[in-house]
């Protein structure tokens, strides 16, 4: 099972939509998906067709946290419910995940849990893609310790790109500090207009492209179909396919998808199907 973490240093930068898109099209391809929302907002339950009101308090990712730290059953394997694509299961989220700092400040070993956790559905899934707050805490250091690979998007704005090199770097100090190994997967550069790119964008693109080389993938162009499908609680892939979004999201998909081995399925138009 490949454990990806998608972190980013600022809020806006498409986090959530680049977890909920690259989950659709990993399962498009044959891939068992998972999808950990460990975000007080829940947008990435949302907008895989959970509504807030729908998540289980006891199933909740806060609820999993807060067995594990207790040494009670989990409940794992049944807090990942099916989400509006067929294939994505997901740990909905729901608002007291903002206070798993406090919850586990006097717990040993906290930063280890959802390693340990994801063992238990190992056997589950191809691959689970981490959610995370913007804010960095106990939730972000458990991602990046439980993760193989790092995703991080960014817009191509100088406090994005700053954002998108820090969380790089602590990153792989709090994996070094464990003792963990995590690999750079992808920096994906978000928002991107159709045209009339400017002259700061594509230096900024360009200094990525220096520091992480093929590391960085092809820009995520902007249009108007993410809001919408996320109102819809489903990916752009199911709402607006033929967008320009939908379709740099399924070319990075299929190039990082190459890249980790997961499995290959034949591409059927009408997916993601919905459950």
């Amino acid at each position: 099972m490949h454990v990806i973490t998608v972190s980013t240093g600022k809020g806006g930068d498409a986090k959530t939509r680049t977890v909920i898109e690259l989950a659709a099209a990993f399962a498009e391809r044959g891939a068992r998906v998972g999808v950990v929302d460990g975000d007080s907002q829940q947008h990435a339950t949302q907008g895989l067709g959970i509504a807030k009101t729908a998540v289980d308090r006891e199933l909740s990712t806060y609820a999993v946290f807060a067995r594990k730290a207790s040494d009670e059953p989990t409940r794992m394997r049944e807090a990942f419910v099916p989400s509006s694509v067929l294939g994505v299961r997901v740990l909905a989220a729901e608002p007291r995940v903002g206070g798993l700092d406090r919850a586990l400040v006097e717990v040993h070993g906290a930063e280890m849990l959802l390693r340990e956790m994801l063992a238990e559905v190992a056997d589950d899934f191809d691959v689970v893609l981490i959610d995370l707050s913007a804010h960095p805490g106990t939730m972000t250091a458990n991602a990046y310790i439980a993760a193989s690979h790092l995703i991080v998007p960014s817009q191509l704005v100088d406090e994005s790109v700053d954002g998108a090199l820090e969380t790089v770097k602590r990153a792989r100090l709090v994996a070094k500090r464990f003792g963990h190994p995590l690999e750079v997967l992808a920096i994906i550069p978000t928002k991107v207009p159709v045209v009339g790119r400017t002259r700061d964008s594509r230096a900024l693109e360009t200094q990525l492209r220096q520091r992480f080389g093929a590391l960085v993938t092809r820009p995520v162009r902007a249009t108007g179909a993410p809001p919408s499908a996320f109102a819809r609680g489903i990916p752009v892939l199911a709402h607006a396919r033929s967008s320009a979004t939908a379709q740099d999201y399924l070319a990075i998909a299929g190039e990082l998808a190459e890249r980790i081995g997961l499995p290959v399925a034949p591409v059927d138009a009408s997916f993601p199907a919905t459950v």
